[in-house]
């Protein structure tokens, strides 16, 4: 993908940004202490229905979120969506979030947004229990 095509996606009106997981030099994930750039994106195109997957950080419009009244974590591409459980939906589902730069995402029963364990390209991103994620280092996320 080159940088025309991240134009032509400005000039559609997607806008939005990255929700990249967070990270820390110190965090030791898949043994090694490096930090990789992982970003959420949509697996596939961007309905209802339609999951949500660790990956390389891009310019794709399928990593591209907004967060809306600062509770509604919608796909730029799509407004009538929103996270919701493991997967997009169409739905106003308020989020409870935590933090500044760094953040975490709570769904009403106080999950955290987040992957299964260390995080790696393709794992399915979903709520899961909050200490897992904090024990692994992946609650937090940052809008890039």
């Amino acid at each position: 993908k080159d940088d025309d095509d991240d134009d032509a996606e400005k000039r559609m009106g997607f806008g939005g940004k990255r929700l990249k997981m967070y990270c820390e030099e110190k965090f030791k994930w898949q043994e090694v202490r490096e930090c990789h750039n992982y970003c959420v994106e949509v697996d596939g195109d961007i309905k209802a229905g339609s999951e949500l997957r660790l990956m390389e950080c891009n310019t794709s419009y399928k990593q591209r979120f907004k967060m809306e009244r600062g509770r509604v974590l919608r796909p730029a591409a799509n407004r009538k969506l929103c996270v919701k459980g493991d997967k997009l939906r169409e739905c106003d589902t308020e989020l409870e979030v935590f933090g500044g730069n760094k953040f975490e995402i709570h769904d009403k029963d106080g999950n955290c947004f987040t992957q299964n364990h260390h995080p790696k390209p393709k794992e399915l991103v979903e709520f899961r229990d909050c200490r897992k994620a904090r024990n692994s280092h992946t609650n937090l996320w940052r809008f890039a």
